[in-house]
């Protein structure tokens, strides 16, 4: 990521190739706090440009970063620093050119919703993995959620009310390895072998390795 230098921060000497501190100083540039909550699990480094060199001198400190450090790709941060370097004809909403090689998008005026499309266009070109947000929201609810009931029905395994853990872990699908290991013990425990080896194999499934899933599977023949 590159940007114009803010009002309170120097221009950097060199990239900030650290993620720790890059995604520190992130939140101060322009769009920093827009763009962060987009790119917190990418590895993110930082360049920050001072505002007195012109466009041929900017293109060049950015040439030397881009071959130091070797982005996939690039983000120009701030309304006006596309359009310096890449041309009066970049649009105002944002738009992806190639510099040195590299797939670099410049958000200009971008609105919050052409930002996200913009980074997940960059992503794509520069073959990184990209989800927005909203496609992650649910996954990481569904976790959580399993997460909660695994504790739950962890407990009422521990007091030995089996048909208690049976209905919690059931009502709380879908389930991880965990979940699932503990549903078929709860089973056996009710006499349930078939569901309980129809939990195990759920658990192999996902991991083949499980040493609980192949003990029980094992033990129930």
């Amino acid at each position: 990521m590159v940007a114009r230098e803010a009002a309170d921060l120097a221009p950097t000497a060199r990239e900030i190739d650290d993620p720790p501190q890059a995604h520190q100083m992130l939140p101060a540039l322009p769009h920093g706090a827009q763009i962060a909550p987009l790119v917190a699990r990418l590895a993110v480094g930082v360049m920050v440009l001072a505002k007195a060199l012109d466009r041929g001198a900017s293109r060049a400190a950015i040439g030397v970063s881009m071959q130091r450090a070797h982005p996939r790709g690039v983000v120009l941060l701030g309304s006006d620093l596309g359009r310096d370097l890449l041309g009066e004809g970049l649009p105002l909403a944002g738009g992806i050119r190639t510099l040195h090689g590299r797939p670099i998008a410049a958000l200009g005026q971008a609105s919050a919703a052409d930002t996200e499309r913009l980074l997940m266009d960059l992503c794509q070109r520069a073959g990184v993995p990209w989800a927005p947000p909203s496609a992650r929201a649910a996954p990481a609810r569904a976790v959580v959620k399993a997460e909660e009931v695994e504790a739950l029905a962890a407990g009422l395994i521990q007091k030995e009310q089996w048909q208690a853990a049976v209905d919690a872990l059931r009502g709380g699908e879908p389930l991880g390895p965990r979940g699932t290991n503990m549903l078929g013990r709860a089973l056996i425990e009710l006499g349930d072998r078939d569901g309980a080896r129809h939990a195990f194999e759920r658990t192999l499934a996902r991991e083949p390795d499980n040493r609980i899933a192949l003990r029980q599977m094992a033990a129930l023949g």
